[in-house]
């Protein structure tokens, strides 16, 4: 009787009320499609929302003379999510720049990672499906869908709307956000809490996806992720005891310093994650100049 009704949701999620192509984390697709079309010798973006939102990967490229791929997209997914993703697309020759939200979560959220997979089936191999998840998943989302089941008939100007900067119509073939370029900021950002200071598991996590990348001829950069002024002023003395044990704990070189990446809070459109036009452009001059610094002095 279980296998029943659990069969009958998953028909429900995927005939009668169908996930829609313009979902936000159908973007992986298209990620995922553009880093299989181009060579070995790439620069790979990894991380979460940050990236999507902060990056001018087409600039980049020209800049470095390398093509570049976006991967962002949710933090989230998880660490864990986002490495495995990562090894599976990065090959001999690669740049893989980490550039990770503050304190990750090493599993994320289900849902999240769930509704990637819907999306691209290769998803599944970048976490653990917990039968007990699984079905949670498919209730919540069955709940979901009844309720606003009008917005998939005619989609409205919400999260997952036509219009909104969060949807998969939001990306440009580089992985890059660039719906919200001319859009009005919001006055007060998403996500400005009280970060309580923990020793972060990701660090060791971040060196053995080094190690494994080192083997596999795969280069290892990190760059730290922007953040408003007011927010690290908030909580900067949790935040300088992470950058304390990044420093002496993470065998992986950084194109910056967490301070290079402390904007003024105009610079940031509506999470304390996601940089403006203006932001993003600043942020990508840094970049290019930390990426060719560190590929020159790998010349000499």
């Amino acid at each position: 009787m279980a296998v029943i009704s659990f069969v009958g949701l998953e028909l429900l999620l995927t005939t009668i009320l169908p996930i829609t192509r313009s979902d936000y984390y159908g973007a992986i697709i298209d990620k995922h499609e553009r880093a299989k079309n181009l060579e070995c010798g790439r620069i790979l973006l990894v991380g979460g929302s940050n990236l999507a939102f902060g990056i001018d990967s087409r600039r980049l490229e020209e800049a470095l003379e390398m093509p570049t791929v976006n991967f962002g997209i949710h933090s989230g997914l998880g660490l864990n999510f986002i490495l495995n993703e990562a090894k599976d697309m990065a090959c001999e020759g690669d740049i893989v720049l980490l550039s990770i939200e503050y304190l990750l979560d090493l599993n994320g959220h289900y849902e999240y990672k769930k509704l990637a997979s819907m999306f691209c089936p290769d998803a599944k191999k970048y976490y653990q499906i917990l039968p007990t998840a699984e079905l949670e998943f498919r209730i919540r989302t069955l709940r979901k869908r009844i309720k606003s089941f009008h917005n998939i008939i005619k989609p409205d100007n919400s999260i997952q709307g036509e219009t909104s900067v969060y949807n998969r119509r939001a990306f440009n073939e580089y992985g890059d956000i660039v719906a919200h370029i001319g859009r009005t900021k919001r006055n007060r950002l998403r996500g400005n809490r009280i970060i309580k200071y923990r020793y972060w598991e990701g660090i060791d996590k971040l060196n053995n996806f080094s190690e494994w990348a080192g083997n596999k001829g795969i280069q290892v950069l990190l760059s730290y992720p922007p953040y408003p002024k007011t927010s690290f002023e908030k909580n900067k003395a949790s935040l300088w005891r992470h950058f304390d044990d990044m420093e002496r704990d993470l065998f992986i070189n950084s194109v910056n310093t967490p301070t290079d990446l402390i904007f003024h809070d105009s610079l940031f459109f509506d999470t304390v994650n996601h940089l403006t036009d203006q932001g993003r452009v600043i942020r990508t001059s840094l970049l290019i100049k930390g990426l060719s610094k560190k590929l020159n002095d790998n010349k000499q």
